[in-house]
């Protein structure tokens, strides 16, 4: 299963009949590995960015480079030129 939305996202974990292993990017397994996939991948962007409280909301599916290149924008709030170290 892949969700489109926060709706469909919601739907579907309603609906489920057993566990559900939650896939991201699919870098890794975290947590309950035997069940039905579902798909966060297509919920991606940023839904929320307050810089002066060092605060950015990202959608399930949003990875790290598209998280953090939205905020190139504004000097030092994130460290160093606006870019986010990890």
């Amino acid at each position: 299963m892949r969700a489109g939305s926060e709706a469909e996202l919601a739907e579907m974990v309603a609906g489920a009949l057993g566990p559900l292993v939650v896939r991201g990017g699919g870098t890794r397994a975290i947590g309950q590995v035997e069940g039905e996939v579902l798909e966060t991948a297509g919920l991606v962007g940023i839904s929320l960015y307050e810089p002066a409280a060092l605060t950015l909301g990202v959608r399930a599916g949003t990875g790290l480079a598209e998280g953090g290149g939205g905020l190139g924008h504004g000097r030092g709030a994130c460290g160093g030129g606006g870019r986010l170290r990890w």
